[in-house]
């Protein structure tokens, strides 16, 4: 790097005087204004993850309690943080390595701290275009051809069953607080969400952000009102640790979407050691209180829902000792393929009347829940669809596939009308991807606690399984020795990945086993 710019003295340089600043995040006067800004990028990657994280799977975890009961989720949750908390960290290896080379191609390494070279302006930032880095592009860095595919259509699957999951657990949760048949809420939800998170990407991250910090404190106090009822009402809880493994595919799958949606959350960093190692310190956290807020909502359920027609108490029964409605229980909801608040919502207005409002906050609650996180967990499938297409016209124009739009405009009238077709197709790829996700959405409309515990997780430790030791083997390795990053791993913690690697096919093999009993039954 150039070292003349530090002959340049710093009071003859506004530019640089700011720079400075901005790097050392040291304000001249301290101000909230100023701590809250420097702090917000890392607030929106928690709050961001978080309402990914806690969607529907507020919805389908507690069902999976109706035989294990809340010790064996206690022991499954504690075991899935683990784990994907490593993940997440040697997934953050190969996403900054994959960054590096894309911000400053091919000189492989990021700007220093005390760097006063004015073009690390651009590389520094982290409030840059939120497509810059995106799952596509992490393979595209370290892949060839015909394992890329192969990633592509992996992620494909992961983003198309964790959406069809949201549509399915949002359409009943929008039909149990208006009354309708969730088959016809289905279509409008699907396409409303789609067309905010084609043409409105940008605007509906910041409210995301806002709504998922009021969402958190209204669940914590709806927790505690149910276990206030619960107490009330005394109904048994079993643990029965021969179903251990029944809550643990999908509470690793309530944390797996961390690794999909780091590529995405790393553009509102900065591109240092600090804002990494921040960044990293929100995403645990985030997965944190992701597994602390699924353990006190399944036991605050489990509090008041029966688990089993056999395990109800006595409030529950009728006059001659029979459970009135089976349904109502979490076996029962799991069997129809119905999400926990309504057997919750059902135990109130049938048996607790005089908590009727308890049972309209619920719904209220779990609405604006799924609808956050199914705009959430669009962000990087509308992302990498970007990327997809960016990669599809790069075998197009090997010359100009550099180039920003901006540059693409200043050019001859053919670069201008392939930037126009560049658009369309990203269109039509948003478009083919939701309607696929329509059509799965609409025809397994009863698919929902298939789909949230065997299938999506299958996409998901397959991808985690394969892929991730493969990216992180390529990006620490030789031929990318020379790419420094912000925060690096040492050798001797390398084994992990592939412990975590190791992990994640194990749990495959034995989701796709599970899967293939339960639909056979």
């Amino acid at each position: 790097m150039d070292d003349s710019g530090k002959n340049v003295p710093k009071d003859n340089s506004k530019y640089t005087q700011e720079f400075n600043k901005k790097l050392d995040a040291t304000p001249s006067s301290f101000s909230c204004l100023g701590c809250l800004q420097s702090a917000w990028p890392y607030f929106q990657v928690y709050f961001l993850l978080l309402a990914a994280l806690q969607g529907y799977h507020l919805l389908a975890l507690p069902n999976t309690l109706s035989h294990a009961g809340i010790q064996p989720l206690i022991a499954s949750t504690a075991l899935a943080f683990v784990v994907e908390a490593s993940l997440a960290f040697f997934f953050l290896i190969v996403v900054q390595k994959a960054s590096a080379i894309h911000r400053n191609g091919q000189f492989y390494s990021y700007v220093k701290l005390d760097s006063n070279d004015p073009a690390a302006k651009g590389q520094m930032d982290g409030n840059g275009n939120d497509t810059d880095v995106n799952l596509h592009m992490v393979a595209e860095t370290f892949l060839p051809s015909y394992a890329i595919v192969i990633f592509d259509i992996l992620c494909f699957g992961t983003f198309i069953t964790c959406q069809v999951v949201n549509i399915l657990s949002g359409s009943q949760a929008y039909s149990d607080l208006f009354h309708w048949r969730y088959q016809e809420v289905i279509p409008f939800y699907v396409w409303i969400g789609a067309l905010l998170l084609i043409f409105l990407r940008r605007i509906i991250v910041r409210i995301i952000s806002a709504v998922s910090l009021i969402r958190c404190d209204i669940i914590v106090t709806l927790i505690i009102i149910c276990f206030v009822i619960g107490n009330s009402i005394h109904n048994p809880i079993s643990n029965d640790w021969k179903y251990f493994a029944t809550p643990l595919f999908i509470t690793l799958n309530t944390m797996g979407g961390t690794a999909r949606m780091m590529p995405y959350l790393i553009n509102f960093v900065k591109f240092n050691r600090k804002s990494i190692i921040y960044f990293f310190l929100a995403i645990v956290a985030a997965q944190f209180t992701a597994a602390a807020l699924n353990i006190l909502w399944c036991y605050a359920v489990l509090y008041i829902v029966p688990q089993t027609c056999n395990g109800a108490s006595q409030s529950f029964m009728d006059i001659d000792g029979i459970l009135a409605n089976c349904t109502y229980t979490l076996h029962g909801a799991r069997m129809t393929g119905a999400i926990t608040t309504i057997p919750l919502t059902s135990t109130f207005e049938l048996n607790y009347p005089q908590y009727h409002w308890t049972s309209m906050l619920t719904k209220i609650i779990i609405v604006v829940s799924v609808t956050v996180s199914y705009l959430c967990t669009g962000l990087p499938l509308t992302t990498w669809a970007i990327g997809v297409n960016k990669g599809i016209w790069k075998l197009f124009e090997k010359e100009d596939y550099e180039k920003s739009d901006e540059e693409l405009l200043s050019l001859k009238p053919v670069n201008k009308r392939n930037l126009v077709w560049k658009r369309f197709t990203e269109f039509i790829i948003h478009i083919l991807s939701y309607t696929l996700i329509f059509l799965l959405s609409r025809y397994c409309s009863q698919g929902f606690y298939l789909f949230s515990s065997y299938i999506h997780p299958f996409f998901v430790f397959l991808l985690d399984g394969i892929f991730m030791v493969i990216l992180f083997r390529k990006a620490t390795s030789q031929e990318h020795s020379k790419v420094e990053i912000p925060l690096a791993i040492p050798e001797y913690c390398q084994f992990g990945a592939y412990l975590v690697s190791a992990f994640f096919l194990t749990f495959a093999v034995l989701d796709f086993l599970a899967m293939i009993k339960v639909i056979h039954t």
